[in-house]
């Protein structure tokens, strides 16, 4: 983990234990769970626990995994034992952008905003005596983020518009973090972030391809002669239907950070043009026999169609700036109010450290 500001590092995190403490008395508005899991053991637990300790087996975890935990507990004569089945029943499990899963584990948050300054915080207690408690914080990682986006293709009906919004922040986990929103027409924003090894040109990508034009029908087959008759000619082939035009993306960056463009590529090719029907074939001749001129022949096969065209490029994406390029009043993210906040912390973050 990167960090370049340990005051402010630390000042957060005493923020997000803090929140979490809030959370836990007024049921607050971020991701705060909580659950007591039962116990399939028979041993009988312990009676003397004086302090709890979290281990996790890893200290970053990409949004949506798991977090395997152990527990330790200090005891009355001061040594330390690992908690079991029946020692885990008697804990209450608290925490932030993740969810307590069984025998002790954890399931993070998919949603990458959700964690991005309070990070998984795992909280424990004794649920007889909440002052006998333990926290700790799994940084987020965005090594394993999707950074490729599909939207639905265009057709004649519906040409496909969206814009890429892109922000850079500082972050308590990071140096920096960029932040891209996705925002197709019409649906919801798809949220990526990039840490440092990760800002390169052409990371994201957005396809917004046009439509393939269907294949032509293929031509009926020629009937099949009857006795000294020919076979039927089969009937041509229908042309391929055109390729729809490519979609609109357009791709807004933060007003001091232009270079943000760089890293999104948007393919809106058109779509490519339906194969020709092929001819159908021409019928067979029927059965000869021995009268004079009975000499029939196969019908004439049908011919193809033509291929369809393909379908034009959609327009380059125009690009701009703006101050605030993710958040104002009315802007998709605005109305998610996890994402909005934790928005609001990181630009007040980066307020600080200028």
């Amino acid at each position: 983990m990167s960090r370049t500001d340990a005051s402010v590092v630390k000042t957060t995190l005493l923020f997000v234990v803090a929140l979490a403490m809030a959370g836990a008395c007024a049921g607050g508005s971020q991701h705060v769970s909580s659950s007591l899991p039962r116990s399939s053991s028979v041993d009988p637990p312990r009676r003397d626990i004086r302090a709890l300790a979290i281990i996790p087996a890893k200290q970053s975890a990409c949004p949506g995994q798991p977090i395997a935990a152990r527990y330790e507990a200090t005891l009355g004569d001061g040594s330390r034992v690992k908690l079991g089945e029946a020692d885990l029943s008697r804990l209450a499990f608290r925490g932030i952008a993740a969810l307590p899963a069984t025998g002790g584990d954890w399931t993070t948050s998919g949603d990458p905003l959700e964690s991005v300054v309070s990070g998984f915080l795992l909280s424990v207690a004794l649920a007889s005596d909440p002052g006998v408690h333990a926290d700790t914080v799994i940084a987020p990682s965005y090594s394993c983020a999707r950074t490729s986006v599909g939207l639905r293709v265009s057709d004649r009906y519906n040409v496909e518009k969206a814009r890429v919004r892109l922000g850079v922040f500082p972050s308590p986990f990071h140096d920096s973090i960029v932040v891209a929103s996705v925002e197709p027409e019409g649906a919801a924003p798809i949220i990526i972030i990039l840490d440092p090894p990760r800002m390169r040109v052409r990371t994201v990508i957005i396809s917004a391809s046009g439509k393939p034009g269907a294949a032509g029908r293929a031509g009926n087959p020629g009937n099949d002669g009857g006795q000294c008759q020919n076979g039927s000619d089969g009937s041509d082939g229908d042309s391929g239907e055109n390729g729809e035009s490519g979609g609109q993306v357009d791709i807004i960056t933060q007003a001091d950070a232009p270079w943000l463009e760089s890293i999104v590529a948007v393919s809106n090719a058109g779509g490519r043009g339906g194969a020709a029907g092929p001819g159908g074939r021409g019928g067979r001749p029927g059965p000869r026999t021995s009268e004079p001129g009975c000499n029939p022949t196969y019908g004439r096969s049908g011919r193809p169609g033509r291929p369809g065209s393909d379908g034009s490029a959609g327009p380059y994406p125009t690009k701009s700036t703006a101050e605030r390029s993710l958040l104002w009043r009315g802007s998709p993210i605005w109305f998610d109010s996890t994402a909005r906040t934790n928005l609001e912390q990181l630009m007040e973050l980066k307020s600080r450290r200028r």
